[in-house]
């Protein structure tokens, strides 16, 4: 996740005013990374790299309504927990339900 995250904050951490992820650019991009896990893993013709993970980000940063309803339904097959309440993601742990 390291390096996707690198590459979305290549230039800058620039402000996402009015964004549902976050008032950052390093407050969005861990969930672009996981979005962009969850559409390589339920779509064969996604492939993971620069051009999903900038789209993905695109997304995110605009609040696209479809971020959370795949985040909700498909985040915990990759690994990770979205807390649709609070637009927040971490990955899954031993003790969360």
């Amino acid at each position: 996740m390291e390096e996707a995250v690198e590459f979305l904050l290549d230039t800058d951490d620039s402000d996402t005013p009015g964004c549902l992820y976050g008032s950052k650019a390093s407050d969005c991009a861990p969930v672009a990374y996981v979005l962009a896990l969850v559409l390589v893993e339920h779509d064969p013709e996604a492939v993971m790299g620069e051009e999903l993970l900038d789209y993905c980000m695109g997304l995110v940063v605009n609040s696209h309504g479809d971020v959370a309803g795949l985040l909700s339904d498909y985040a915990r097959t990759v690994g990770w927990n979205f807390d649709a309440d609070n637009y927040d993601i971490h990955p899954i742990e031993e003790n969360d339900d």
